[in-house]
């Protein structure tokens, strides 16, 4: 089931860096930058929320995934910086 996290957290980003690169530029405004933020802020909460206290969106709280999963927390980790670097900008084409 580890491979199913790291597989999410894949898609997770690259469809965060897909929304960068299609709403960066001129015609960036406050909704879109806003989606943007939103998109990322729920997956970086849920990346702490894992990492902090071991706690799965849909499945609750699970130590044991955890210990037999350490690099679950890394991909997280990663994930979380990833994520950081997906928000648009109005200077980029």
């Amino acid at each position: 089931m580890a491979w199913l996290f790291v597989m999410c957290v894949v898609l997770g980003v690259i469809s965060a860096y897909f929304l960068r690169a299609k709403c960066s530029g001129p015609h960036l405004g406050f909704g879109l930058f806003c989606v943007c933020f939103i998109y990322n802020i729920f997956f970086i909460t849920y990346y702490m929320r894992i990492l902090e206290f071991s706690r799965f969106l849909f499945f609750g709280y699970h130590p044991e995934f955890i210990k037999e999963n350490v690099f679950v927390l890394w991909v997280a980790m990663i994930g979380i910086f990833f994520h950081c670097g997906a928000m648009p900008s109005s200077s980029e084409k």
